[in-house]
């Protein structure tokens, strides 16, 4: 007969285990943690509901009150456009909550000086000269009228878009200096570009400020676009220096321009 050979399958082998040790794993850690709590610790007050102007009662009063000329003075803007446009629903509603505002403002005016009708309320209080348009809207006698000499305040809406671009020229400005220390500036045109429109807003009176960057802005544009690397000599970078410190100077200065302009805003309602 034929032998039969049979195929023994042989056991694997046993599995090796390497360690790998690094430098890295021979140091000590590269962050140390410390446990909050481990010692003295003070909590944090949360002050969500706590006013922005002024710490007394009548100011926070008095902010209340603005918040609410405020709505009202966006809500009546809103209402002159819609009659204009011809939205007799829309201007129904409007009116509807001119009205709860309007209690709203009584309760509130009553609160900060007892006693005396709305209209003389609000010129106590500084309120009437900020939001003319509420005592015309609420048909309520108008406030005395200014000395020829004295600027009447911003309204509302003027008010918010004048701090817009006070704060875009201010922001820009910090920006740029905070950029001028670095190697590289890349781009320093493009954040020139946005400052020289910041400046040019009539209402600022800066612009002369604009008039200073326009015989420099093609120089340091062609630096920023063919130098290797894109930076600015020392005297460019002097004169962006002095031009935005002048710029940070002006939006930070109440006695002048342009921030003079607010100065009735903030001594209302600080």
């Amino acid at each position: 007969g034929k032998a039969m050979v049979m195929a023994v399958r042989k056991p694997p082998s046993s599995l090796q285990t390497i360690t790998l040790v690094t430098r890295l794993a021979q140091q000590g850690a590269l962050v140390k943690f410390v446990a909050l709590f481990a010692s003295g610790h003070h909590p944090v007050e949360v002050m969500l509901d706590a006013p922005m102007h002024g710490s007394s009662r009548r100011a926070a009063e008095l902010a209340s009150a603005a918040c609410t000329c405020a709505q009202m003075a966006l809500l009546i803007d809103k209402e002159c456009k819609v009659a204009q446009a011809g939205g007799a629903e829309l201007q129904s509603t409007i009116a509807l909550d001119l009205d709860r505002l309007y209690g709203v403002l009584q309760t509130q005016a009553d609160r900060i000086c007892p006693g005396l009708p709305l209209n003389e309320a609000l010129v106590e209080t500084g309120l009437a000269p900020l939001f003319p348009t509420v005592l015309l809207r609420l048909q309520l006698p108008a406030v005395t009228a200014l000395p020829p000499d004295q600027t009447p305040p911003l309204q509302f809406h003027d008010y918010l878009q004048h701090l817009a671009h006070m704060h875009q020229a201010l922001a820009m400005s910090t920006q740029i200096q905070g950029d001028l220390p670095e190697k590289t500036h890349k781009y320093m045109a493009h954040q020139i570009a946005l400052l020289y429109q910041s400046v040019s807003y009539s209402t600022l009176d800066m612009r002369d400020l604009k008039k200073k960057i326009e015989p420099q802005f093609d120089n340091i544009k062609k630096v920023t676009e063919s130098a290797d690397p894109p930076k600015l000599n020392d005297e460019q970078i002097s004169f962006m220096h002095e031009l935005t410190t002048e710029a940070i100077a002006r939006v930070s200065d109440l006695g002048r321009a342009p921030a003079k302009r607010v100065v009735p805003w903030f001594t209302t309602l600080s």
